[in-house]
């Protein structure tokens, strides 16, 4: 009936993700409250056991929803013996456009993003997921290659880009081609020298293609000597 319910008014699968997890704390809480009474042989004329769960579903969930559609800034000054003089770098990953916020919301953003004048866009996967509309993903998009960026904006795919389910307005090719129109450059197992001062490497998805190159194998042919980026959404090997 839970699962019914939330299906009606979220899409099935964070319906799911909530009714597992409730159902989780009822049964933990229900497991306690065997135990209590067996220890205490008492009986309670409220039941606290369900209370509970439903509040610490309330809490759980209500504080995942939170972190996820909150955008937090972290700042990283790097240093290096290369010659690569100062380049500022923004990067972002994993806005889930629909699941967090509309195309509206991200543009909101990407302007707080643009006030702080960076060299370079790094789209490091994610951007989209199962629940995106195409509307709010031309209007990311658009408001991407309408800012003002000395090498452009660059993006790697995350798992979740090209669709699990396949119930989106869009396809997989649609958000590649969206991404191209706006000047939003893709890297896949790729990597370009930028200004002759540095380069970006954009890695395949080790969840979505598990044969992705190695990083041995992406930085063969580079030269060492100058500085290298390596936009991964799932890092999970290093040189």
């Amino acid at each position: 009936r839970l699962f019914m319910i939330f299906t009606f008014t979220l899409e099935w699968i964070n319906a799911l993700t909530i009714t597992i997890y409730t159902t989780g704390f009822f049964l933990i809480f229900g497991l306690i409250g065997r135990i209590v009474r067996r220890f205490s042989k008492k009986e309670f004329k409220v039941h606290w056991q369900g209370l509970c769960a439903i509040l610490s579903s309330v809490l759980f969930l209500g504080t995942g929803y939170y972190l996820c559609a909150s955008v937090v800034e972290k700042d990283y000054n790097l240093t290096t013996e290369k010659d690569t003089g100062d380049i500022k770098i923004a990067m972002l990953s994993d806005s889930h456009i629909g699941t967090t916020f509309d195309g509206e919301g991200f543009a909101k953003h990407l302007k707080t993003i643009e006030a702080q004048s960076p060299d370079i866009l790094l789209i490091v996967g994610d951007f989209v997921d199962d629940s995106s509309k195409k509307e709010d993903l031309e209007v990311a998009c658009k408001t991407i290659g309408e800012m003002d960026l000395k090498y452009g904006a660059w993006f790697a795919y995350g798992n979740h880009d090209r669709g699990y389910f396949n119930h989106r307005d869009f396809t997989a090719a649609d958000l590649e081609n969206i991404l191209q129109e706006n000047g939003i450059h893709i890297l896949e197992d790729e990597s370009v020298l930028i200004d002759d001062r540095f380069y970006l490497v954009g890695r395949a998805d080790k969840g979505y293609n598990p044969d992705r190159l190695t990083m041995d194998e992406l930085l063969q042919d580079l030269d060492t000597s100058k500085y290298i980026i390596v936009m991964d959404h799932e890092p999970a090997d290093y040189v």
